[in-house]
């Protein structure tokens, strides 16, 4: 596999947008009045073929447009990270606000704090969720090669949920309330945002298709996410108490009769679901030694 190649300590921000062209021009010049080093800071859009409404004059070398058909955002966020050359990726909106100075430091140093750069880091967007949910945050490429993808793809996949619960769990959540990233969004109230079209439209689709009925459905994803993750993690996370027999399985399997089960398929098993395939074997290992 061809190595992937990216501009060290660069941070690529990847923004969706649509008929917003204040709000781009606000994100722009919000991150250059705080960035501490705006020339390791690039800004990727991603704009719809029939929204002419994005401002041209905006772009420049770390500011960059990517034009394509509408599409839902979890595949929007995949194609910008195709074209990102940051070693840090954000996964965020043209509704935020950077108002914390020198932001990109503290992203920096929280995810250089672990030897595997395995950490998911968020700011305090003022919002709702506060702490509970990572809506906009940072991943290293680390993390990425070793999932396989950016965000989870589908219709309206709450992936800032996704990585959240992933990091969560494995204990690489990392918050940092002193950086401020205001989510200027309609569900804050107090008229901050307008419920424009855009809103509406991703409103509309996501009420008709209930994604997270979707997302509660394919844990087992998720679950191979944090396997694939444990693999290069240095140190190793603590084992989920509802996989500590498929992990227990994975490690001694040959004990077992299991050599033909592949490991990672064992370790993503919950501790109900490996007793049948672990009864199966062991009727497999008994029968044989009659046999003989």
């Amino acid at each position: 596999m061809k190595e992937i190649s990216y501009t060290p300590e660069m941070i690529s921000l990847l923004i969706p947008t649509r008929d917003r062209p204040d709000n781009v021009r606000r994100a722009i010049n919000s991150v250059k009045n705080t960035a501490s080093r705006p020339n390791l800071v690039e800004i990727l859009f991603y704009v719809d073929l029939d929204d002419h409404t994005f401002p041209i004059d905006v772009l420049e070398k770390n500011i960059r447009l990517v034009r394509g058909p509408r599409m839902w955002l979890s595949v929007l966020q995949n194609i910008l990270y195709a074209n990102a050359s940051g070693e840090i990726i954000m996964y965020t909106g043209d509704d935020v606000v950077y108002e914390t100075q020198g932001w990109d430091e503290k992203v920096r140093d929280m995810i250089n704090s672990e030897r595997d750069k395995l950490v998911l880091v968020y700011g305090n967007d003022s919002a709702t969720h506060g702490e509970n949910i990572a809506i906009h945050g940072f991943l290293h490429r680390n993390w990425v090669e070793a999932t396989g993808t950016w965000v989870a793809p589908g219709r309206g996949v709450p992936y800032d949920l996704w990585h959240t619960e992933v990091a969560r769990k494995l204990g690489r959540l990392r918050y940092l309330n002193d950086v401020k990233f205001s989510h200027i969004h309609y569900r804050q109230g107090q008229g901050l945002a307008e419920f424009d079209e855009t809103y509406k439209y991703v409103s509309a689709a996501t009420t008709s298709w209930v994604p997270i009925k979707t997302y509660k459905k394919v844990e087992r994803e998720r679950r191979i996410d944090r396997v694939l993750l444990t693999e290069i993690m240095d140190p190793k996370p603590k084992v989920e108490k509802n996989y500590m027999l498929g992990e227990f399985l994975a490690a001694n399997k040959n004990r077992f009769g299991m050599q033909s089960v592949d490991s990672r398929r064992l370790r993503t098993l919950n501790n109900w679901e490996v007793i049948p395939l672990l009864a199966k074997n062991i009727m497999k290992v008994l029968i044989g030694k009659r046999r003989r």
